[in-house]
């Protein structure tokens, strides 16, 4: 550890220690000058932070959504619980990649955070993230979308999501950041809870929070604090294949912290970069479908909704799923079936990008198709999608 981490680390736990010495007024003098909530207002926010609250099947999520407008699209599938990600594991194929620079009027995709980094280099006007299961797309709705709404950097998102304050983080690199959330987990309940009550209380006086939005993200902390946590689940999210798949943060440290993935672009890899996946989120251009990745109803939907007359120029990206058939029944011609319905459904030229494998190393592919005649043929060396096809190579 190098002195500059050390010093963090020292910082860190002297904040901790003098959080837990505050006695239980302080904290609301500390926001006296500051807030705007009326007290009664202010006081209904306190009582919801001091305990989780239940979701359930995340219908009550799901309609807030569909109120709000976000959740464009709910398909009539169904999916396989435990089999979602609510960050991307493919931690490997942004290092294959070449950086696909042509404008975009619309990226839809799957992937979660796969989804961010294509729109940032195609500077997609629009983002449209889907999922078979609904927890991906709530984490990013209540989870990612109110954090990155209140933080001015990455180093702010990064934190808040490992449950820190934020206002450590104007001393910090990108790499620090994530080298001090990566600490953080590391200790035990009753060192981090000291700084997660603190973030909990910062959340509940900030008006850029709504209630519903406090009542997750609240969820999402307690069990840094020692409650709601089982053996496949964390928080507002249960049957996941295990409790650390809900902890984002940890999954983005593997993508994005230079000492781990060494350096490249990425939405995280600067202030501007992060700027414009902010200015995506605050401005509305972000949006959600609860779907299965074939359904062209949800890409029929995208076209017809209040973003259609920009749409000219189409991404799509469906990292691995057509690799995925082990549970999901997709071969390598639904994915050929995929893009000929794409053609018919915007009747113009898509983009598609695809990753292939379902284990590391991940193949990384591009598809520029204008026509038929453009659909491939033959299936990726590296692909293990279920097909009698042959493969390229």
């Amino acid at each position: 550890m190098n002195i500059r981490n050390l010093v963090l680390v020292t910082y860190l736990l002297l904040s901790t220690l003098l959080t837990a010495a505050y006695p239980a007024g302080l904290c609301l003098d500390l926001f006296a000058s500051q807030k705007s909530f009326a007290p009664h207002e202010l006081e209904a926010r306190q009582q919801i932070i001091k305990k989780s609250h239940t979701f359930q099947d995340g219908a009550i999520l799901i309609e807030e959504m569909t109120k709000d407008g976000s959740l464009i699209y709910i398909g009539d599938h169904e999916y396989s619980p435990g089999t979602e990600f609510l960050a991307s594991n493919e931690f490997d194929w942004a290092k294959k990649a070449k950086p696909d620079h042509t404008e975009t009027d619309v990226i839809i995709g799957f992937g979660t955070n796969n989804v961010w980094d294509i729109a940032l280099t195609k500077k997609a006007k629009h983002m449209v993230i889907g999922d078979w299961s609904p927890w991906p797309v709530v984490a990013q709705r209540y989870l990612v979308q109110p954090l990155i709404r209140i933080s001015k950097t990455p180093q702010e998102l990064i934190l808040q999501l490992a449950g820190i304050p934020k206002e450590i983080a104007k001393k910090l690199t990108i790499e620090e950041a994530f080298q001090l959330t990566r600490q953080f987990d590391s200790f035990p309940i009753n060192r981090q809870a000291p700084e997660v009550l603190k973030l909990l209380n910062e959340l509940a006086h900030n008006t850029d929070i709504s209630e519903i939005e406090l009542k997750f993200l609240t969820t999402y902390f307690r069990p840094r604090l020692g409650d709601n946590i089982s053996f496949a689940g964390f928080g507002p999210f249960q049957q996941l294949r295990h409790p650390s798949f809900a902890l984002l943060h940890s999954f983005y440290s593997k993508r994005y912290s230079p000492d781990i993935a060494g350096e490249a672009e990425n939405v995280f890899s600067s202030q501007q970069n992060f700027q414009y996946l902010k200015d995506l989120f605050d401005s509305g251009n972000v949006s959600f479908g609860i779907t299965s990745v074939n359904d062209m109803a949800f890409y029929q939907k995208v076209k017809t909704s209040k973003m259609s007359e920009s749409l000219k120029r189409i991404t799509l990206s469906v990292t691995n799923i057509f690799d995925c058939g082990c549970y999901n029944g997709l071969t390598f011609s639904d994915f050929r079936k995929y893009i000929k319905d794409a053609l018919s459904v915007f009747k113009s030229p898509v983009t598609i990008f695809r990753t292939t494998n379902n284990v590391p190393p991940h193949g990384y592919y591009k598809y520029e198709i204008k026509a038929e005649d453009d659909i491939p043929k033959l299936d990726e060396f590296d692909s293990s999608a279920l097909e009698e096809y042959p493969q390229a190579g």
